[in-house]
């Protein structure tokens, strides 16, 4: 994997990882979440990955980070996901 590509991955776990809080807490954590959204949407525009598809994006975020947990059923995003209409 390149460093650009490296790098977006980076910046799109940084974002991630800052949405949680930024709904638990979106008075302290409004700025941090634009800045992550920012962030990740530039290193991933300037790594030629912006548009990529979700399976191969997600290929590209396990070959970087194969220890990350992965999302289960119960997590309501990926539940949200699998509901028909979704």
């Amino acid at each position: 994997m390149d460093a650009l590509t490296r790098n977006a991955v980076i910046a799109y776990l940084r974002l991630l990882a800052t949405l949680p809080l930024a709904v638990l807490d979106p008075d302290n954590f409004e700025e941090a979440l634009s800045a992550a959204a920012w962030q990740a949407n530039a290193a991933m525009k300037e790594a030629g990955v912006l548009h990529m598809p979700l399976e191969t994006w997600t290929v590209l975020v396990r070959e970087a980070f194969p220890d990350l947990p992965r999302p289960t059923a119960a997590d309501p995003a990926v539940a949200d996901t699998a509901q028909p209409g979704h």
